[in-house]
């Protein structure tokens, strides 16, 4: 659960029916939904924290393994919904290893820091999985961004007049060259040479309800 806004308004669900809140809805002064945090597994802390600007949804952060650190964060365009960029921490290790930038809500470009294996996942997982207990009152841990500087991606044309789009350049001003933009984004993958498996519509597995994901990676 988070802190309540500046003149704001907390409202809480029950969706379980155990006694506890698991839904935490936070709203401005102005009675605008600014907050929502979800307890999918109903330990009785939250593992999605949503936030909002102006009642739409601007960024998630979600820890799928429920180590208390966020793993996984999405952000989406105030104005049409559609995300816009993902981080994913694949390996459990506190820092992202996997960039995905879209464009209309879809995904074409992706980007890994280094090749990620079935061992580096165990291995990261042991590292955090003795993270202190944290209190409902408490943020997750953050994750640590290495794309930092990558937050969108714009079209890149050819000769004045062409009219022929050649690829996409991220924001942060580096190209992507022609096989690194991927559509669908399963197709990734290969390009980055990791061994991880990404699913067709979205580049990260979805959390579980009620406990940690099983990470579907070759042994």
């Amino acid at each position: 659960m988070a802190v309540r806004p500046a003149g704001g308004d907390i409202r809480t669900d029950d969706q379980n029916h155990d006694g506890r809140p698991d839904v935490w809805r936070l709203y401005d002064r102005q009675g605008r939904l600014a907050q929502i945090d979800v307890d999918t597994n109903f330990d009785g802390r939250s593992d999605v924290q949503e936030y909002y600007d102006g009642g739409a949804l601007v960024r998630r952060e979600s820890d799928r393994d429920f180590n208390q650190r966020v793993d996984l964060v999405q952000e989406f365009d105030k104005t049409t919904r559609d995300a816009v960029r993902s981080v994913v921490d694949v390996d459990f290790d506190g820092t992202a290893d996997l960039l995905v930038l879209f464009q209309d809500g879809r995904p074409v470009f992706s980007k890994w820091t280094h090749l990620v294996t079935a061992s580096d996942v165990s291995g990261g997982r042991a590292v955090h999985g003795g993270a202190a207990p944290r209190t409902a009152d408490r943020r997750l841990a953050p994750l640590d961004d290495p794309f930092r500087t990558e937050l969108s991606v714009r079209a890149v044309r050819g000769a004045a007049g062409s009219g022929v789009c050649v690829g996409l350049s991220t924001s942060g001003g580096l190209p992507s060259s022609r096989r690194e933009v991927a559509s669908p984004l399963a197709s990734s993958a290969d390009l980055s040479g990791s061994r991880v498996p990404l699913p067709s519509s979205a580049a990260v597995p979805s959390y579980s309800p009620r406990g940690p994901p099983s990470a579907h990676l070759p042994s």
